[in-house]
């Protein structure tokens, strides 16, 4: 389900509590983050980013493609602003496994400052692009 469909539009700010991972989910990259506050009357996530998970296909087919995800520390990054109908609640069984890789010392996949803000910036705007409607009420 796409986090901008019908039912996904009218979310209560009940959803989501401070501290809890989130994501942000826009073509093969997911930003997870903490949810620091949310802004009820403008349906407004503040939120905290932790990391930015890339996958990258690698493989001439299709059929022997490998799913190599690429992690970028975004732990020291900027908070966010962003709409709450973007969001959706991160599983701790996909979450933790993440945390854990991106804090195992000497992890080749695994990307550091400066490389990961930019990897942020680009997604967030790639989301802006690909979904204006979720901006139009909020900002």
């Amino acid at each position: 389900m796409s986090p901008l469909s019908g039912a996904d539009k009218s979310l209560s700010a009940d959803l989501f509590q401070p501290f809890q991972i989130v994501y942000l989910e826009n073509q093969q990259t997911r930003l997870y983050a903490e949810v620091v506050q949310i802004a009820e009357m403008r349906q407004i996530c503040w939120a905290r980013p932790l990391l930015l998970v890339e996958t990258i296909e690698e493989g001439w087919l299709s059929f022997e493609s490998i799913i190599q995800p690429c992690l970028y520390d975004l732990r020291e990054s900027s908070d966010l602003l962003l709409p709450i109908a973007l969001f959706q609640g991160a599983l701790d069984t996909e979450i933790i496994p993440l945390l854990t890789a991106l804090m195992s010392p000497g992890d080749a996949n695994t990307q550091i400052q400066p490389a990961s803000y930019h990897q942020l910036n680009r997604f967030i705007q790639q989301l802006c692009s690909d979904h204006p409607e979720a901006f139009g009420d909020v900002f």
